[in-house]
């Protein structure tokens, strides 16, 4: 099935206000809606600014045969009467069924305590999680078998007391100068054999954060470190689940935490296997100078 149309979307910074329709002599219509968006800062910094979201009233719409597929995108701000914002929600849900396979995604924003622009929030993290259940056998040749299981990836971010922009204050560097944390937890799991890929919808780019991929994959078998690729490129397909958990906390901004823990369990041809990988560190700060207190590797 197949639904043809033309799209538009155009986004414009600034904070601008602007009609909630425009109407062209020739009787098309576009809808312009304010929202706030990221942009990206240096390193792994990013900050938040007023974006003008521009929409075409008509879309294109490619769907595969016998599938059916729902996208609910929403944003949701509360405010205090000086006009902080208290608590920010924004983010979508995707659901698409075909005969073979079943897919959900989900991608979700949250800050709580931000100053009047939505930036510098006390406590702010994100997720985004990927479900595929593939309910069909493969059997691409005599030596690959890719059976029906479930595959599934999620990320999940989470910040506390730590700024946008470096000395930017509100309520994020008042509470920052005594305790910061900064967390991020990856989980991945595959029993179908096979990798598994996806494209994220285009209505969806606004609400994924710099930098995050569009097209994700989860691997056949036990993924590297950075879950970039598999970790035994000769391995053609095992049951797993891994989890890579990593995190720093900084007290009074002079003691600094850093721990990193990778997990990896699997099984295959090559039977059972179990993998711990981690790292810890302390860093502790004495005017001018750093002083690593511990530091420890395992694997």
């Amino acid at each position: 099935m197949r639904f043809v149309a033309i799209a538009l979307t155009l986004v414009v910074l600034g904070g601008a206000t602007s009609p909630d329709e425009i109407h062209l002599k020739d009787g098309r219509v576009f809808f312009v809606e304010k929202a706030v968006g990221l942009v990206p800062g240096p390193g792994d910094t990013s900050s938040t600014k007023d974006i003008l979201i521009v929409r075409g009233e008509e879309r294109t719409y490619e769907l595969a045969p016998e599938s059916f597929s729902v996208e609910v995108l929403g944003e949701m701000t509360l405010k205090d009467g000086d006009g902080n914002q208290l608590a920010t929600l924004r983010g979508g849900f995707y659901l698409r069924f075909t005969p073979d396979r079943t897919e959900i995604f989900a991608t979700a924003y949250a800050a709580i305590l931000g100053d009047t622009d939505g930036a510098n929030a006390l406590i702010s993290g994100k997720a985004t999680g990927l479900i595929i259940v593939v309910t069909t056998l493969d059997i691409p040749d005599d030596d690959d078998v890719h059976i029906p299981g479930i595959a599934a990836s999620l990320e999940l971010e989470l910040k506390i007391g730590v700024e946008d922009n470096s000395g930017a204050g509100g309520v994020a560097g008042a509470f920052g100068d005594f305790f910061k944390f900064v967390g991020k937890v990856n989980v991945m799991l595959n029993t179908t054999l096979a990798p598994q890929e996806f494209d994220v919808p285009e209505s969806f780019l606004p609400f994924l954060a710099p930098g995050q991929p569009t097209h994700m994959v989860i691997w056949e078998s036990v993924p590297n470190l950075s879950g970039s690729a598999v970790l035994d490129p000769s391995n053609e397909g095992q049951v797993y689940i891994s989890a890579r958990i990593q995190g720093s906390i900084t007290l009074l901004d002079t003691i600094t935490l850093t721990g990193f823990i990778g997990i990896d369990a699997g099984v295959g041809d090559g039977g059972a296997t179990i993998r711990f990988t981690g790292a810890v560190s302390t860093q502790i700060q004495f005017r001018h100078y750093n002083m690593v207190h511990l530091r420890a590797w395992f694997e």
